[in-house]
């Protein structure tokens, strides 16, 4: 069973299969899922399968624009 890695603000969500790539959800383009998949292939030796999906998650390392309760923003270096 299929189970998706919980969100968290500190963290990217990738998701790479075998046609596209996911980052928080949000389809990348062909050049970054041909780097991805390219990295996941140097890494494991293989090609993702037909059918299969790989979640990984990836520390956020540049500022990240929070909005806090108030509607005021802040930057956070998270």
């Amino acid at each position: 069973l299929f189970r998706s890695i919980p969100a968290n603000q500190n963290y990217y969500l990738f998701e790479l299969t075998s046609t596209h790539l996911l980052i928080d959800g949000m389809p990348q383009g062909d050049e970054a899922f041909a780097r991805y998949s390219k990295i996941f292939k140097e890494q494991t030796g293989k090609e993702v399968a037909l059918g299969d999906t790989y979640q990984f998650t990836m520390k956020r390392r540049q500022f990240v624009n929070k909005e806090l309760l108030d509607g005021s923003r802040v930057k956070d270096n998270n």
